[in-house]
């Protein structure tokens, strides 16, 4: 299993497991425990593991279960080998698109595993992401550009630093993140709740959300921000 995030922080760490009990382990980014390490647990377990994956029917699953959303949010990327039969599932935020329950479980029956086994770090909260309520998203033409104005309100988050907000784009193919833009910053001073403003020209081949094309802006400070969702496909609130 391997976790990470496109931006912002959480933990990104790699998980393999052996029929035999080997447990290795790769702390990345945002863990307690960084580096290479190696560890062990009961073939036992692994096989109560790999019950699981069959109970889940795992093979039938979907590749990639990616919500419509883009936050601050850990992707989760699992797989099994058995057989020379190799399986991966993504999930980012998958629960959004229907993606079964048992694939959580999976996640969190491996994480159980290797914890246990001796390696501990600080796993990210699974709960509902806090982002930006975008307000409005305009778009006109210009040229050979889109001009997007944006309106939203500052996350309520006291006694967080609200003075910059980055804008960019990206385009995501499958699970992997293929290309990046970036456009000019905005800079100001803001109070959680406050409505905020700004304008973004984008090309028009990269305003293309049905080519993998996501615009989305993170306000905060340098040290840390909240994410917004993809502007190329918002939808008003009824």
């Amino acid at each position: 299993m391997r976790t990470g995030c496109f931006f912002g922080k959480c933990p990104a760490y790699q998980i393999e497991i052996y029929g035999n009990g080997t447990i290795l382990y790769e702390g990345e980014e945002d863990v307690l425990v960084k580096g290479r390490h190696r560890t062990s647990t009961t073939p036992s377990k692994v096989r109560e593991l790999v019950n699981a994956f069959r109970e889940a029917d795992y093979y039938s699953l979907q590749d990639d279960y990616e919500g419509d959303e883009y936050h601050d949010v850990a992707m989760y990327q699992t797989c099994i080998e058995i057989d020379g039969q190799v399986k991966h599932v993504s999930d980012w935020i998958g629960k959004r698109v229907g993606m079964p329950a048992s694939v959580s479980k999976l996640e969190e029956s491996i994480d159980a595993l290797w914890r246990e086994a001796g390696v501990g770090i600080e796993l990210a909260p699974r709960s509902t992401p806090v982002t930006p309520k975008i307000v409005s998203v305009r778009r006109t033409e210009a040229g050979t550009q889109y001009l997007f104005d944006v309106s939203f309100v500052i996350p309520d988050a006291p006694n967080f630093i609200f003075d910059t907000i980055t804008v960019y784009g990206m385009r995501i193919v499958g699970a992997q993140r293929s290309d990046d833009r970036n456009y000019p910053s905005v800079h100001g001073h803001w109070k959680p709740t406050d409505l905020v403003k700004f304008s973004v020209r984008v090309p028009k081949e990269y305003a293309d959300p049905s080519q993998g094309w996501k615009l989305t802006f993170c306000v905060g400070s340098a040290a840390s921000c909240y994410p917004s969702s993809n502007l190329l496909i918002f939808q008003p609130s009824k």
